[in-house]
């Protein structure tokens, strides 16, 4: 019931709309102008229709009895292969005797003929004019009134409607058509190798039926208004003849686009069904205007098209009721479409009036909805990038979970196997410590999630003495059992980082430490410390003893934000290869550099090891300035790169 009230509101307003536009819109039915002046010849325009279009200009001057008067609501004749014969009389009012009959529309052919004496058919052709707007000359001196009988056919669409004018004013009018054509083709070939190179680049299938789409659908777009002149005729086919079956098919990829770019097969399953019965229906349509053409299959495609366009907005609205934001881009490009149709079809029904906007109207709502239809496309690809980056964060969340929360599960674990040994006390207190650090991992992967949505990470002045007092808890016993030295250098208590104290004592330093352990040598020295690097940095360094780092592999890790590398330690200690990936995405919060280098003993070619530098902003008891200065500081500090072999990465 709800349905059939809904149908019957839309019928309602249909008609208001028709009713309004017929108010709104309608205007003198004058059909010929000249030199900017309405010829009243409204009255003794008569029309005459040949069926066979075969009749000569004198044969049709035998059947005055037949021709019948026309008003400016028959003007359109649609897809018919009868030839129309148009007899008027023309005065001309004007100081010009260069006078020409131009067709409105550059799809129908015209011939003139001046007749001297229409009792014994004596007639006179009229020279054709070579333009891309079909037009003869009108020989007929100032203040005579002639007689002239028009022969228009057409292959597509055949329209009645004619402008009188000078030869200067109609090539004028048609120099600006062609401008604004011009402008309209830039548009669509701007659009095209945008979303061609796009293509290129991600290689999605999107774009490619979006290139399908708007190639074909331009160049019928182009066909219809006969842009460039010799359009009809490119690649030696008569493109007039193949424009019914060809539009057709048109359509077809117009639904390919959708079906892909509104995912209707997966959200939409009995839209979706229902679209690729229309596509059926309209292979259908174009295999028989192929094989034997008849201008009622046309007329029969275009009320087809009518379903189509149904399906098509209701696949739109119903992306946008479960707010597939790309979709309001897709409604407002058919509507542009849509405002071009009315347009066309309210001038060719006489509710508005001939000009180089109206006549245009489909080229200009046609060249909307694509621009719309690529703006659209562009929207869903920054949404499929923002889901993308969304599942990246929740993955590189679950490789921080998996990676560091070993350290404090190892601890608990040890000290309850151990707590005859160390006793009740100590190992309650380590295991309390560990869970803290638990905790601490499970609020930083909380703001994270946070960051993920709307807010970003809280940063805070922190101590580098109370992260390094972090950092030996976590990683002491480990590398006491590998008989390696972790000597911690103390700071100045004022030596502060503007940072997160979790993230940078697990993510960033106890990743560090951890690799450390794993690649120094048995009773080797691991060296934490931290310095001011001039007035505005802090460097954290972690200086192990193991056997260095190839310069390409210090490259690759350097140059590839997410490069993961899983490599045996000293002592056969496997990895999950993601402990520098993680270091790097976690700099990214608080603007940190990462530096790698090799030790380089001149004095002792047996010392070999890797120089990690963790490059931090200093923090100020101003908070809010160190805030404002992250974001105009430039990253890279020249003065930390002393040494050719040391290499920087910004994040």
């Amino acid at each position: 019931m709800l349905t059939r009230l809904r149908i019957a509101g839309l019928r309602i307003l249909l008609s208001l709309f028709a009713s309004t536009c017929s108010l709104a819109f309608a205007g003198p039915n004058n059909l010929i102008k000249e030199d900017g002046k309405v010829l009243d010849i409204e009255n003794n325009l008569q029309v005459f229709e040949d069926p066979s279009a075969s009749l000569g200009p004198v044969e049709v001057l035998k059947k005055l009895s037949d021709f019948k008067d026309i008003g400016a609501n028959d003007l359109t004749k649609g897809y018919t292969n009868s030839a129309f014969w148009v007899l008027f009389d023309l005065e001309n009012r004007s100081s010009r005797e260069d006078l020409e009959l131009a067709a409105n529309y550059p799809v129908v052919e015209i011939m003139s003929y001046r007749v001297i004496d229409p009792v014994t058919q004596q007639i006179e052709a009229e020279q054709t004019i070579d333009r891309r707007t079909p037009s003869s000359s009108l020989r007929i001196k100032q203040g005579n009134r002639k007689t002239f009988l028009v022969k228009v056919t057409s292959s597509q669409f055949l329209n009645l409607q004619f402008k009188v004018s000078d030869a200067g004013t109609i090539a004028k009018a048609e120099n600006f058509e062609n401008m604004l054509f011009a402008m309209l083709f830039g548009c669509f070939l701007t659009a095209f190798i945008t979303n061609f190179m796009m293509f290129l680049n991600l290689r999605m299938r999107g774009y490619l039926y979006y290139l399908i789409f708007s190639l074909v659908n331009c160049h019928l777009m182009f066909l219809a208004i006969k842009f460039p002149a010799d359009i009809l005729h490119w690649g030696h086919l008569d493109w007039a003849h193949l424009v019914h079956p060809y539009s057709t098919l048109g359509a077809f990829t117009t639904f390919l686009f959708v079906r892909n770019f509104l995912q209707t097969k997966m959200k939409f399953p009995r839209l979706d069904f229902a679209m690729k019965l229309f596509m059926t229906g309209l292979v259908l349509i174009a295999t028989l205007e192929l094989i034997a053409y008849s201008p009622s299959y046309p007329n029969f495609a275009d009320m087809y098209y009518q379903v189509g366009i149904v399906l098509l907005i209701w696949a739109g609205v119903s992306s946008f009721r479960q707010n597939f934001l790309p979709s309001r881009y897709y409604l407002l490009s058919l509507f542009c479409f849509l405002a071009g149709i009315m347009t066309f079809l309210s001038l060719t029904l006489g509710y508005l009036p001939s000009n180089i906007f109206t006549l245009n109207a489909l080229v200009i709502g046609q060249t909307g909805e694509m621009l719309l239809m690529s703006l659209a496309l562009g929207s869903k690809l920054k949404l499929i990038e923002r889901e993308s980056s969304q599942s990246l964060m929740k993955t590189q969340l679950l490789k921080v979970l998996a990676h560091d929360i070993a350290t404090p599960l190892s601890i608990i674990k040890l000290s309850a196997q151990y707590v005859r040994v160390m006793g009740p006390e100590k190992s309650f207190s380590q295991i309390a410590r560990a869970s803290e650090s638990i905790e601490d991992l499970i609020h930083y992967i909380h703001e994270r999630r946070i960051i993920d949505t709307n807010g970003t990470l809280s940063l805070s002045n922190i101590s580098i003495n109370a992260v390094f007092t972090d950092v030996a808890f976590a990683y002491q016993d480990r590398a006491d059992a590998k008989g390696i030295t972790l000597r911690i250098v103390k700071n100045d208590p004022d030596l502060l980082v503007f940072a997160h104290h979790s993230n940078l004592a697990q993510q960033v330093l106890g990743n560090l430490v951890s690799n450390a352990i794993k690649f120094t040598r048995i009773n080797g020295e691991i060296i934490i410390s931290a310095a001011p690097k001039g007035r505005r940095h802090v460097a954290i360094i972690v200086r192990d003893q193991g056997e260095g780092m190839a310069k390409s592999t210090i490259d690759l890790l350097l140059r590839e934000p997410n490069r993961n590398i899983s490599q045996l330690g000293t002592s056969g200690e496997k990895g999950f290869g993601y402990g520098l990936s993680i270091v790097k995405d976690s700099l990214k919060n608080f603007k940190g550099t990462l530096e790698i280098s090799n030790v380089v003993d001149s004095k002792d070619s047996s010392t070999t090891g890797t120089i990690i530098t963790v490059v931090l902003h200093r923090a100020r008891f101003n908070s809010d300035k160190v805030k404002q200065r992250l974001s105009t500081i430039n990253i890279i500090n020249p003065a930390l790169q002393s040494t050719p072999s040391k290499k920087t990465l910004t994040e």
